[in-house]
């Protein structure tokens, strides 16, 4: 999309580089989900244990599971 972008602007407005900005922005957004889903957080222990509860609730030896 970025590849395209850069092609449009360079064929409709080369002395304008406009498409420098959604290149930032997208960028900037890549940029925070990976730092979100690469690097740790505190958040590991809050999700595994709602897992758990989750896993322990919905398992076979349910009372109120309905085959």
């Amino acid at each position: 999309v970025m590849t395209l972008l850069v092609v449009v602007n360079m064929l409709t407005s080369p002395e304008s580089s406009w498409s420098i900005w959604p290149l930032l922005g997208w960028g900037l957004a890549v940029a925070i989900h990976g730092a979100r889903v690469f690097l740790p957080s505190g958040k590991g222990k809050i999700v595994d244990a709602l897992t758990e509860h989750e896993m322990k609730r919905s398992g076979p030896d349910d009372p109120g599971r309905s085959p």
